[in-house]
């Protein structure tokens, strides 16, 4: 091959190839982390772990059990709505959501001495 042929092939493969979106980045595989929870039997999350790409957020859908309600919610930096759905910061590590839940305060409860006066007491 002649030696302005060659370069003329080298030329016009560089500029197609940056022409094309080829970049750096398109060599390196995407890095991925796992994403897990803790959660304890008075409710349940889902998804229970998750692998994500780097930088991407993760929506987590907290479901207490009867009688709880959502206590706190925590990790990974982010954040609870008020439908119970707890969305993550930016994953850029391994990390864990943990969910505590917190039995409801029952209304109407039956205390057969908290409104009888004195005089109604049994002795």
């Amino acid at each position: 091959m002649h030696k302005k042929t060659y370069i003329f092939v080298c030329t016009f493969l560089a500029i197609h190839l940056v022409a094309c979106g080829f970049e750096r980045e398109d060599l390196v595989p995407p890095e991925y982390f796992v994403v897990s929870t803790v959660v304890g039997p008075e409710g349940d999350v889902a998804p229970r772990s998750i692998e994500v790409r780097r930088n991407q957020q993760v929506d987590f859908e907290i479901t207490p059990g009867p009688d709880f309600t959502v206590d706190t919610v925590s990790g990974c930096n982010g954040s609870l709505s008020e439908e119970n759905i707890y969305t993550t910061g930016r994953i850029r590590a391994d990390c864990t959501v943990r969910v505590r839940f917190t039995q409801s305060p029952t209304e109407g409860a039956f205390n057969p001495f908290a409104t009888l006066p004195a005089s109604y007491l049994l002795l």
